[in-house]
């Protein structure tokens, strides 16, 4: 997350690091699986699961590392990775689904 730790497109690691305080408990010492499946020692038993990282984003390089463990486990995985452009560059994306 240090990389891109002041991105643009408003994501960066102090919002990354505030979203995880709001999504776990204050005082929550042990991260569970629902949480961050990516920590689990084996991905065997995860479902299929579909990654799509950008280059501007401080979560890259683990979203990336999440969909190669998924495949090396032998997970069915997709991966997509998009160049230059930030984490919420989907927000601009003209389509029924937005």
């Amino acid at each position: 997350m240090r990389e891109f730790a002041a991105a643009p497109g408003g994501w960066n690691a102090r919002t990354a690091t505030q979203m995880w305080h709001y999504y776990l408990p204050e005082g929550t010492r042990c991260v569970p699986a629902y949480a961050a499946p990516w920590l689990t020692a084996s991905c065997q038993q995860l479902p299929p699961a579909y990654a799509v990282t950008v280059e501007l984003d401080p979560l890259r390089d683990e979203g990336q590392a999440y969909a190669h463990k998924l495949q090396a486990a032998g997970v069915a995985a997709g991966h997509h990775h998009y160049r230059g452009v930030p984490h919420f560059f989907l927000l601009g994306a003209e389509t029924e689904f937005f």
